[in-house]
């Protein structure tokens, strides 16, 4: 009997195989390409050869007695399809897999995923980490804060600025930050968040800044000056249009 079952031998699922095996816990592998698998095979790791998708795959790998179901790819289309299967079989494993942004985590989610590492996001926790003992703070205090941000579903990192390079393509499904100075002639001058209307267009201000600093007391009812800018948060079609709206009101 293993305790987990990996979905998926490529460079992530054999890292997480060599920490499992650092810290004695047992596991078992799946690999849809053959040559990998026999190759990790024949080096000793316990691997079975074919689609993680297939029930019988699956149940020749002892799912049925496994702890955790551990996906290590990232394409939503064989994630849905491994999940859909479990779900035929009348599993209700505890299943844990990664994405590359936070849009994805979200779909992730829906599908029933119950841990989603946002791998990005972990990079800079991992960053963030290295600085703070760097500077002498406990070890312990990193791990605390770290932890609240996965409980808020990296809430923290939702959001970055972009440039006109980016592809549409790329960052499509990313959330945007975005900052639009308020120009004489602007729309939005006078007006407050409620009647620019921006949750229409699925965009929201995160804040506002006034003579170069914070505007502290903001709230709906707030009027824009001429100068003021407003730093937006959304998809990138979503920050175009309301870029749009705040300067010709369109």
């Amino acid at each position: 009997n293993y305790s987990i079952l990996i979905c998926g031998f490529g460079e992530i699922g054999q890292n997480l195989a060599k920490m499992l095996n650092k810290h004695e816990i047992s596991f078992i592998a799946i690999e849809i390409n053959e040559e990998k698998a026999k190759d990790a095979a024949a080096a000793g790791e316990r691997i079975v050869s074919g689609d993680a998708s297939r029930p019988e795959i699956l149940l020749a790998a002892g799912i049925t007695g496994i702890r955790t179901l551990v996906i290590c790819y990232s394409e939503r289309k064989a994630v849905k399809s491994t999940l859909e299967t479990i779900h035929k079989l009348g599993l209700d494993s505890n299943v844990i897999t990664y994405a590359e942004n936070k849009s994805d985590a979200d779909k992730l989610e829906a599908m029933g995923i119950t841990k989603i590492i946002v791998t990005p996001s972990e990079t800079s926790l991992g960053l963030t980490s290295c600085v703070l003992q760097s500077l002498g703070i406990p070890n312990e205090e990193s791990l605390i804060i770290s932890d609240e941000i996965r409980q808020s579903k990296y809430k923290l990192f939702d959001g970055y600025f972009s440039d006109s390079t980016e592809s549409t393509a790329t960052t499509k499904d990313k959330t945007i930050i975005h900052s639009v100075k308020l120009d004489y002639g602007s729309w939005a001058i006078n007006k407050t968040q409620t009647q620019l209307g921006l949750a229409d267009l699925n965009a929201e201000i995160v804040m506002v800044r006034r003579a170069g600093k914070k505007l502290m007391k903001y709230t709906e009812d707030t009027r824009f000056k001429a100068l003021d800018t407003l730093v937006l948060r959304g998809l990138k079609f979503s920050i175009l249009s309301a870029e749009i709206k705040i300067k010709r009101g369109d």
